[in-house]
């Protein structure tokens, strides 16, 4: 399938009116715009898995019965939910970045951390410090009531579990510890 004719249509676009879309006829600039694509997915996917992974953390931290943990981590809430990305990248690129450098064998500074890597750190910081917030709420706008009851359905399931695997290995009757049924029979069987 011959393409040709619509990158010419996009020429002569860009002639008559002057919108410049080379990305379509030009393949330097189509091999640029694809890289800065794939760039943008990949911070995308990276950011939002450790965001959500500090967000993770982060509620789990807000639950402890350790103070000094939750007024750290409340802080850090604080500090990069109120201050905008834009801020951010340029006090981790340009302040942090500037005092971690290295020495390379040409005797040229490097900077340790890439400009992606800074980018990655600084987004899912910002993301991580909602998603604590997100997954907190979600946490505690579960009652009370219907956690106890999550707690004792396990804890049944468990006990049960032991009584049939653990109780079959040890050459035990499996229906021993189980109550009985609403037939009258024990551990449910007829």
């Amino acid at each position: 399938m011959d393409i040709q004719p619509v990158w010419d249509w996009f020429r002569v676009l860009h002639a008559t009116t002057g919108i410049k879309l080379t990305i379509f006829y030009d393949a330097f600039d189509r091999a640029r715009f694809f890289n800065g694509l794939l760039t943008s997915i990949r911070l995308m996917a990276l950011c939002l898995v450790c965001s959500v992974a500090i967000g993770i953390v982060g509620a789990w931290v807000q639950g402890s019965r350790l103070k000094l943990l939750r007024a750290l981590t409340q802080a850090y809430i604080q500090f990069f939910r109120n201050t905008p990305p834009l801020v951010q990248l340029y006090f981790f690129y340009f302040a942090l970045g500037g005092y971690l450098r290295i020495t390379n064998a040409a005797g040229l500074e490097v900077p340790v951390v890439s400009n992606f890597v800074w980018a990655v750190i600084c987004l899912s910081l910002y993301a991580g410090a909602f998603n604590i917030e997100i997954f907190r709420a979600g946490i505690e706008a579960v009652p009370k009531e219907t956690v106890d009851a999550g707690f004792e359905v396990v804890t049944a399931v468990d006990h049960a579990h032991q009584i049939i695997v653990v109780g079959n290995h040890s050459g035990s009757d499996a229906s021993q510890g189980l109550p009985n049924s609403p037939d009258g029979h024990r551990g449910g069987g007829k």
